[in-house]
C-alpha cells in the first residue's frame, strides 16, 4: 500500500510536467505551421528580388512579430522597387549604348582598313583611283568624329553636375541674329526659310534669362535636321511666340515627315527609326541632346507630322531664375 501510494505521488508530481511538455509540443507544431507560410513566402519573395522580379506583395495579416517583419519587408521591398528599376534600367541603357557605338564605329573603320589596305599593296594599281579612296576615307573618318563628338556632348547633359550657363537676354534682339544663320544655311540648299517672332505688347524688350549657347545648340540641331529632310523648293517655318516667362518654338517643314511608329520614341537616346529619315551622320543621340537641354531650361518639346505632309516639332523653354 506504501508503495502504491508512493508512485500515487509520484504521477501527481509529474502530471503538470507531463502537461506542459504535451502542451509545449502542440504549441511548437501549431507555431512551426504558422511560421512555416511566410518563411517559405519570404524566402520564395527574396529569390524573386534576385531575379529583378519587384512585383509583389507578401499578405501576412498579424500583430505579432511575424506580422510586424512582413510590413518590414514590404517596406523595404517598395524602397528597393524604385533604386533597383533605375538602376536596372541604366544598366541596359548602358549595354544598349555600347552595343550601339560598337555598331556605329565599326562600319566606318571597316571602310577605312579596307582602303587602307588597298593603297598599301603594291601590286594593285590605284592610283586612277586614289583621289575617291581618299574621299572614302575622309568621308568616313568624319563618321567617326561626329559621332564621338555627340558622345561627348551626351556625356555633357547626362553628368550631374552639368548646370546652365545663364544670362539675361533680350529674346527680340537675339533670335533674328540666330534665325538669320540658319536661314543663310537653308537657302544655300535653296529651301525657303521663313520666321516670325510673336510677342504681347509691351513685353518686347523683357530680359529672358536663358542658356543663350545651348539655345542655339537646340535649334542648331532641330533646324539641320529640317534642312536635310527638306527637298530642294521646300519650304521651312519657324514661329516664336514670346512671353515674360516662357518661350514657344513651333519649327516645321516640309519634308518627308516621320513614321507615325517612330513619334513616341523619336527623344530617346540611340533611337534612329526610320532608315528613310536617318543618314550616315545620325547616331540617336541628336534629338536626345535637345530633349535633354530642353528639360533643363525648364520646358517641354513634342513631336508631330504636318498636314498634308512634313515634319513639325514644337518646345518651350522657361526663364531660369538663378
Amino acid at each position: 500500500m506504501t508503495i502504491i501510494l508512493k508512485y500515487i505521488f509520484l504521477i501527481i508530481l509529474l502530471i503538470p510536467f507531463l502537461f506542459l511538455t504535451l502542451y509545449s509540443y502542440v504549441f511548437a507544431r501549431r507555431f512551426g505551421k504558422e511560421l512555416n507560410k511566410p518563411i517559405k513566402e519570404l524566402s520564395a519573395a527574396s529569390q524573386k528580388i534576385k531575379n529583378q522580379d519587384l512585383d509583389f506583395e507578401i499578405k501576412y495579416e498579424s500583430e505579432n512579430e511575424i506580422g510586424v517583419l512582413i510590413d518590414s519587408f514590404n517596406s523595404m521591398k517598395e524602397e528597393l522597387k524604385t533604386s533597383l528599376y533605375l538602376q536596372w534600367k541604366l544598366e541596359q541603357e548602358r549595354r544598349d549604348m555600347v552595343a550601339s557605338i560598337a555598331h556605329d564605329l565599326r562600319t566606318p573603320l571597316t571602310i577605312i582598313l579596307s582602303h587602307v589596305e588597298v593603297l598599301m599593296d603594291p601590286s594593285l594599281n590605284g592610283q586612277k583611283r586614289l583621289p575617291q579612296y581618299l574621299q572614302t576615307i575622309k568621308n568616313n573618318t568624319q563618321r567617326v568624329l561626329h559621332l564621338t563628338e555627340e558622345m561627348k556632348r551626351v556625356s555633357e547633359v547626362d553628368n550631374p553636375d552639368f548646370t546652365l550657363d545663364i544670362e539675361g537676354v533680350i529674346p527680340i534682339e537675339m533670335l533674328p541674329e540666330m534665325l538669320e544663320e540658319f536661314k543663310k544655311w537653308a537657302e544655300d540648299e535653296e529651301i525657303k526659310f521663313t520666321y516670325s517672332l510673336n510677342r504681347k505688347p509691351g513685353e518686347g524688350n523683357s530680359k529672358f534669362a536663358l542658356d543663350p549657347k545651348r539655345l542655339h545648340q537646340i535649334l542648331t540641331n532641330l533646324i539641320s535636321n529640317s534642312i536635310r529632310f527638306t527637298p530642294v523648293n521646300g519650304s521651312i517655318d519657324v514661329q516664336v511666340q514670346i512671353e515674360k516667362d516662357m518661350m514657344s518654338f513651333s519649327i516645321s517643314d516640309t519634308g518627308k515627315g516621320f513614321d507615325t511608329k517612330d513619334l513616341p520614341f523619336l527623344f530617346s537616346k540611340f533611337y534612329q527609326g526610320d532608315p528613310s529619315r536617318n543618314d550616315q551622320l545620325h547616331h540617336g543621340l541628336g534629338l536626345y541632346i535637345v530633349k535633354e537641354l530642353v528639360i533643363k531650361h525648364g520646358g517641354e518639346i513634342h513631336a508631330r507630322n504636318n498636314e498634308p505632309q512634313g515634319a513639325c516639332i514644337e518646345f518651350t523653354i522657361s526663364s531660369i531664375n538663378k
